[in-house]
């Protein structure tokens, strides 16, 4: 009887143990520096499809408003499949995950630890992951800030009040080369004896007619809209983007020349030469690209 309880005992430690060992949550993936938790697996598996192109647009849009560690986490598992560069150079991902780590904030701009700084275009603004040199024109300039705009047929338009488009365009001109295009000589233009031939004869007379003011000296310059996602293709080819935007309480263009590691900046008419570098808008109708296939 003794001997009958002592194999009944062991065999219900036997059983005991097998329901023990089949109860635990083993892990069979290999260890990463992220875990291998189910959320970690998340975050690796984004970081991968981020990497590669695989998230479709509302995934993308999602990440764009998750919380900063969840993105800090997102940025530590991305350099698994980039390198510091590639992040940066992809505006998309840069977009998700932001600056490198120990970047610091300075009023919309960013400082880059010291190992990172070659990386960057120094300017009076900050370091630029991508900039255009582009020269500056304020329609306020006193020297044709009260000139009369296009036609102008009831003498309530100037280059100060609404020039903000025509300045824009001559700015491209002085990046191509054509400084006599400065505003009063975009204003002034005249083809064949027409004075005024890059604005529009309707309305006030006052409106750029880009297919006229885009042919001087006789060269024909396309111009086509893209969408915000191909902004950073063009100033990487060196290439302004004209942005028609909503500032200033009013309908407003200005000149996207840069991006920061944060947001877009632009060359905004309506400012001095002393602070023409602003913050794109966040509320943008459109953009533009001019004299460029």
């Amino acid at each position: 009887m003794k001997k009958r309880l002592s194999s009944w005992t062991a065999g219900c430690w036997l059983i005991s143990l097998i329901w023990l060992l089949a109860s635990c949550d083993y892990q069979t993936e290999e260890p990463t520096p992220y875990g291998t938790g189910p959320e970690n697996s998340e975050i690796q598996g984004l970081a991968e499809e981020l990497a590669y192109g695989g998230l479709n647009p509302e995934e993308y849009a999602e990440l764009l408003y998750t919380d900063e560690n969840f993105r800090g986490d997102l940025r530590n598992a991305l350099t698994g499949y980039l390198d510091e560069e590639e992040i940066i150079n992809s505006q998309p991902i840069f977009a998700v995950v932001g600056p490198p780590p120990g970047a610091i904030s300075n009023g919309g701009n960013f400082e880059l630890p010291e190992t990172a700084k070659q990386e960057f275009k120094q300017t009076d603004d900050g370091y630029w992951i991508v900039q255009v040199d582009v020269p500056f024109y304020s329609q306020n300039d006193p020297l044709w800030a009260n000139n009369s705009l296009g036609y102008n047929y009831d003498g309530t338009s100037t280059i100060g009040k609404y020039g903000c488009h025509l300045c824009c365009i001559s700015m491209l001109y002085a990046k191509w080369g054509y400084p006599e295009m400065s505003p009063p000589g975009l204003n002034n233009w005249s083809l064949s004896g027409q004075d005024h031939y890059a604005f529009s004869p309707y309305f006030n007379g006052d409106l750029i007619w880009m297919t006229q003011a885009l042919e001087y000296p006789g060269i024909c310059r396309p111009w086509y809209y893209i969408n915000y996602n191909q902004i950073w293709d063009h100033l990487n080819a060196d290439q302004p983007v004209v942005a028609k935007v909503w500032q200033y309480n009013t309908v407003h263009f200005v000149v996207i020349f840069a991006h920061n590691g944060e947001r877009y900046w632009v060359k905004d008419p309506a400012q001095p030469a002393a602070t023409q570098n602003q913050w794109l808008s966040e509320i943008a109708y459109n953009y533009r690209v001019y004299g460029y296939p």
